[in-house]
């Protein structure tokens, strides 16, 4: 039986130590990459020439946020598991990442953290079925349809715009990106708007930041 290929994305060089030399204890593994941004961490799956079987994720990191790295890791490697390791703790933020298709969530203020058992379940059973897995506020969502950010349901170019919002892009900038008019860019604005019932532009960035979204 061939060793489980890991990859860890976790900004804090001591946290991701730690978490390397527990797996390597509990797992006969090899880790094929390791960095603390999602930027440099794509850059060593691909510089290893192998496909990870499980991802550790952080969502708080520099250049490229743990967000937009599983949308890659997604997209590059489909047949990858993802386990999100964070301090997010934001329900809604939660749900969005479960939507997005990760396979388990642990919080890193939980009080019985088993980071090796976590990666463990997930390479048996598919998923960690942990308190996060089981809430009935997961369970109850058409993750099909929608992502979801706070208590609100977006859709996915709306999502998008949020990103290009906490990114500074102008409304001249989007437009070019959907290669749309500026009036349908100030359209979708005001619907998010709307929905979160806010006015400015500043108040739609604190408010993805709080629940992780990053730039």
């Amino acid at each position: 039986m061939r060793r489980v290929l890991i990859g860890i994305a976790e900004d804090h060089a001591a946290i991701r130590k730690m978490m390397i030399n527990e797996v390597k204890e509990k797992l006969d593994c090899e880790i094929i990459a390791e960095a603390g941004n999602g930027f440099d961490f794509l850059n060593e799956l691909k510089l290893s020439n192998q496909i990870p079987d499980i991802v550790s994720i952080d969502l708080s990191m520099p250049i490229m946020n743990g967000y937009d790295t599983i949308k890659e890791i997604k997209s590059q490697y489909p047949s990858t598991k993802i386990l999100v390791f964070t301090f997010v703790a934001e329900l809604d933020a939660i749900i969005n990442l479960f939507n997005i298709g990760i396979h388990g969530f642990v919080g890193k203020a939980d009080e019985k953290l088993n980071f090796s058992s976590a990666i463990i379940e997930i390479l048996e059973h598919g998923f960690l079925k942990n308190k996060y897995y089981r809430s009935k506020q997961l369970a109850s969502l058409d993750w099909n349809k929608y992502s979801f950010i706070g208590n609100n349901a977006f859709t996915y170019k709306e999502i998008e715009f949020i990103q290009f919002n906490i990114d500074n892009l102008s409304t001249v900038e989007i437009a070019k990106l959907w290669f749309c008019s500026e009036k349908n860019v100030k359209y979708h604005r005001k619907k998010i708007y709307t929905k979160l019932d806010i006015t400015t532009r500043q108040e739609l960035v604190t408010y993805a930041k709080k629940i992780g979204y990053e730039s």
